[in-house]
This record gives C-alpha cells, sequence and structure tokens, in this order.
C-alpha cells in the first residue's frame, strides 16, 4: 500500500495533474458522476470550462508504487466494460455533451449562459474547498495520515472498513462539547465535517487488478494533496468529504506498456469495475472540483420538474445549511452557560457561517445547480428518450402547448425559436412523443407519428387504435393518413345538418 501523496486531482487522461499552489485548489475529473455513469463533454460545448479535463505538460511521477493483490473474476475484460459504458451511446453521431441548453426554467431573470454559469460555478468550489490553515484541513491530514498507517500495518485496510462503516466521523456535538469544556472551551471541534472514505483496492468484490482503457494494469499512486479530499454538499445537516486514492497506468513496466493515464478512486471507470450493489454505494454526482450528495441531486430533479427552479432551490439551500449553522452555535453558547463559563476568554466567539478558516460554511449557488443538472440531463437524455419510446400508445390525446415555450431563449430581436410544442400523452398520462414546431400546421409531424408507429412495433405493442384531439373535424384527414390503424373498422357517419326538415323538391327540378 503506499503511504505517498500525489499533486492535484487529474482524471482519466494522460500527464493530467498540476504544480502545487499556494491557494489550496484542486482538479477532479471532468464528469459528473451518477450510479457509475460518465459524461463527455466536447471542447466545443459550452460548458467545457466546468467539466472539461485538464491536461498538463508535465509528465506523471509515480508516487511509491504497489501493485493490489487482491482475488478477482477473470472474466471481467476491458471489452466488456467499454461495452458497459457505452450504454449511453447514441444512434445520432454527435455526442451526449452536445446537448446542453438553457434551463432557467423558473428563475426571474431568465439568464441562463452556460458558459457564465459554468465559469461562477467553478470559481465557487475553488473557494469552498477547505484552506491549509483551517480546521477541516488539519482532520483531513489527521484521518489521511491514520488511515495509512493501518493499510500499512497490522489491519491491512482502514479502521472504518474493518468497522463495516464507510465514514470517519467527529464527535457527535454534544460529547465534543463536553470534551472541550474539560479540555479548553472551543467552538472548533463542532466544525469539523464527516468524510467518506472510498478506496476501492479494500472494497469486497474488488478485482485482482483494475484495468485501464487501454488494457494494461494499473497501480496505486497514492493519495491527493491538494486538496486531501473534494467536499460534498448535503441538503441537510452537515456536508462531508470524500476521500479516495490514485491510479497509474504507467508508461513502461518490464513487458507491460502503459499509456500513462491516471484516475481517481472515483472515476468511473473505476467503479464500474466493482460489483454492482458496491457501485451503488457511492453517493455524490461529481464536477470538476466539487459534488453534490445524491439526496440532494435526487430533490433538485423533482423540484425542477416542478417548475421550482435553480434560484429558488439555491435560496432554500442555503436556508437550511445556515439554519444548521445556528442551531450548533445556540448549543454552543448553551453549554457554556451549563458549564459555568462566561466572558470572551473562557468562550470564544463561534464563527460565522462564511468563515473559511473557521465554520466555512457552503452553499451552492443556482450557478452550479443550473450547471449540474444541465450535466445530469445531459448524460440521461439518451436513456429518458429510449424509455418514452418503450411506451404504449394504443389511446393517445395530442395538442400543442405554448407555456414550455416560453422559458426558452429568443433569437436576437426577442424573436421566438419556436412557436409552440406538440406533445403526445398515452393512456397512462405519460409522455410518448413530443416536437418543437415553427408553425401550428401538422404536416412537419409527419416523421413524429411515423418514427411512434415503428417503435411500437418494434417493442410488441399494439397500433393506435383511439387518439383525442381538441379538432377532430379539422384534423382527422392527417391522423389517418399517418396513423392507418386509426382507420380498422371504422365506418364514417355522414352528419346532415338539415336531417330534421321536410324534404321539398321544387317543381322546376322535376320539368327540368
Amino acid at each position: 500500500m503506499s503511504d505517498g501523496t500525489e499533486k492535484g486531482w487529474g482524471g482519466s487522461r494522460v500527464n493530467s495533474g498540476r504544480k502545487k499552489k499556494a491557494v489550496v485548489a484542486s482538479s477532479a475529473p471532468a464528469r459528473i458522476q451518477d450510479m457509475g455513469m460518465r459524461l463527455h463533454i466536447s471542447p466545443s460545448s459550452s460548458a467545457s470550462g466546468f467539466f472539461a479535463p485538464r491536461i498538463s505538460q508535465q509528465p506523471r511521477v509515480v508516487s511509491n508504487p504497489v501493485p493490489s493483490t487482491v482475488p478477482v473474476d477473470r472474466s471481467s475484460t476491458v471489452a466488456q466494460l467499454n461495452k458497459d459504458l457505452a450504454a449511453l451511446a447514441l444512434d445520432h453521431p454527435l455526442d451526449a455533451s452536445e446537448r446542453i441548453f438553457d434551463e432557467s426554467l423558473g428563475d426571474e431573470d431568465g439568464e441562463g449562459d452556460d458558459s457564465e454559469n459554468a465559469e461562477l460555478a467553478q470559481k465557487e468550489t475553488e473557494e469552498a474547498e477547505p484552506k491549509s490553515l483551517s480546521e477541516n484541513h488539519q482532520w483531513l491530514k489527521t484521518t489521511l495520515a491514520q488511515i495509512v498507517k493501518d493499510t500499512n500495518g497490522r489491519l491491512k485496510m482502514p479502521r472504518c472498513y474493518k468497522d463495516g462503516q464507510f465514514w470517519v466521523r467527529p464527535r457527535d456535538p454534544v460529547f465534543a462539547l463536553k470534551c472541550a469544556a474539560a479540555h479548553g472551551f472551543s467552538p472548533a471541534s463542532l466544525y469539523l465535517l464527516p468524510i467518506f472514505v472510498w478506496l476501492p483496492h479494500f472494497l469486497p468484490g474488488r478485482p485482482d487488478s483494475f484495468k485501464c482503457e487501454c488494457g494494461a494494469s494499473i497501480i496505486l499512486n497514492g493519495y491527493n494533496e491538494n486538496p486531501i479530499a473534494r467536499r460534498v454538499s448535503t441538503l441537510t445537516g452537515p456536508d462531508y468529504f470524500l476521500l479516495t486514492n490514485r491510479y497509474l497506468c504507467p508508461l513502461r513496466r518490464g513487458n507491460d506498456k502503459g499509456c500513462g493515464k491516471s484516475y481517481q478512486g472515483s472515476d468511473p471507470w473505476i467503479i464500474r469495475q466493482l460489483p454492482e450493489f458496491v457501485q451503488r454505494a457511492f453517493s455524490a454526482c461529481l464536477s470538476a472540483r466539487g459534488a453534490l450528495d445524491t439526496g440532494e441531486m435526487d430533490v433538485m430533479k423533482a423540484t425542477f420538474a416542478g417548475h421550482f427552479g435553480a434560484d429558488p432551490f439555491s435560496k432554500m439551500v442555503r436556508e437550511l445549511k445556515v439554519l444548521h449553522h445556528d442551531r450548533l452555535e445556540t448549543m454552543y453558547y448553551c453549554a457554556a452557560l451549563h458549564f459555568g463559563l462566561r466572558g470572551p476568554q473562557q468562550v470564544p466567539q463561534f464563527s460565522k457561517f462564511d468563515d473559511s478558516l473557521g465554520y466555512a460554511g457552503y452553499a451552492p449557488s443556482r450557478q452550479y445547480f443550473k450547471s449540474m443538472f444541465t450535466a445530469w440531463f445531459s448524460v440521461h437524455r439518451t436513456l429518458i428518450d429510449r424509455v418514452m419510446s418503450s411506451l404504449s400508445a394504443t389511446i393517445i390525446k395530442a395538442d400543442h402547448t405554448y407555456k414550455t415555450v416560453d422559458h426558452q431563449s429568443c433569437l436576437p430581436g426577442g424573436e421566438p425559436i419556436d412557436a409552440a410544442m406538440y406533445s403526445i400523452v398515452n393512456s397512462d398520462e405519460e409522455v410518448r412523443a413530443y416536437a418543437f414546431t415553427l408553425t401550428q400546421s401538422f404536416p412537419p409531424l409527419r416523421e413524429v407519428y411515423e418514427r411512434m408507429q415503428l417503435e411500437l412495433q418494434r417493442h410488441g405493442h399494439r397500433p393506435t387504435q383511439l387518439l383525442y384531439t381538441d379538432n377532430p373535424r379539422a384534423e382527422r384527414k392527417f391522423h389517418e393518413s399517418v396513423n392507418a390503424s386509426l382507420c380498422e373498422n371504422v365506418q364514417h357517419l355522414v352528419l346532415d345538418a338539415f336531417s330534421d326538415l321536410p324534404l321539398v323538391i321544387s317543381r322546376e327540378t322535376d320539368h327540368g
């Protein structure tokens, strides 16, 4: 086991890493991760500044490389990993990351420049990293030193793993305050955040040797140094740190020639080599330097879908985090009164929420939430489209709607891009198909219906038999022309508007 540390974050790329900076900063793998899925961002993408890889011209240096020696299922191959990670491959040649759009739904000002959001989000996550003199940085250093000692010593693994936990937690505030009262009353112990330890080579079902994308075996390459761990934002309660190790595919090692790529233990390529039940224990969605807890990500997705946009969501998260800070502060001063402590000499002031060397509170901005949601949707849009294409459409209802296009960006001069969105919903109120239209005419929708009928056939569903619309008399000919099944066993009734009147035949007509 390596006890060295490696600078920077790096990721799945050649010659990654960067020189140590005076100010604590990091560069994480350029992807968002959720359930082991990878987000590839094109260099031309508007969000590339937030998610794009950072490539260093300096060669990688192996820090005390020691190969892993744990059991593996040899049937797991690199080809199978490529197949698994290609589950998001598009039929269209464009990569999923090209599908980035303005998600400013529900915001008051409607600003939605993705590149600007990405730059602001990247800057704020840098500022949220633990400073070198902060309480949490010292806490991380102590924890990492203990992990290295445990893994190299008698335990042969982190003590938290030996105890059946992923977490290294500070003392509960109640017991921390009791201890502080006996050894010098201070709020420092209340600033410490839990640490989620993710070391893949110690997890159940890990392979004997993790594989690089080039097919060569990768080796351990120490831990991160600046910062030691990344901060993961949560919705309620304290945030936590994600601590992991590094791997390297050496350029030359005997007869095995590697490619020089480095990986984080949190890299999707590494995680996908673990059993599925272990993969699902990974609890964070990663950006370049920060992360969101999966619970917070789930709430964000649900609220965004319900017209609760990034701006009110960001304000709600900040309110909850400040509330947690205030509760700890109240507990601290109540403990001081209980133990009979008075004055600033005996009771140091509890730090403010945003004091970087004290409590160091952090609430993601709306720009960060926007960038994360856009990236998440870019990854999952293909899966969403595939699920939608597999739904039944025996009974459907279709109509134009105009509310959605109100939230779209406009062309210069305020000209809207689309006039309406045409949606098709099945009998279970599931969206079966949709299309943005320039006009309300139906000929451009022919391809939508033809593709839907083909998908129904491929998935073994019955063809459309009944369609509801707000103007059937005007739309009937179009729908019957694109949905031949609507005409099966159907006899049209010709209604005579004057059928109740007596029939009168003109004599002039008879003699004519």
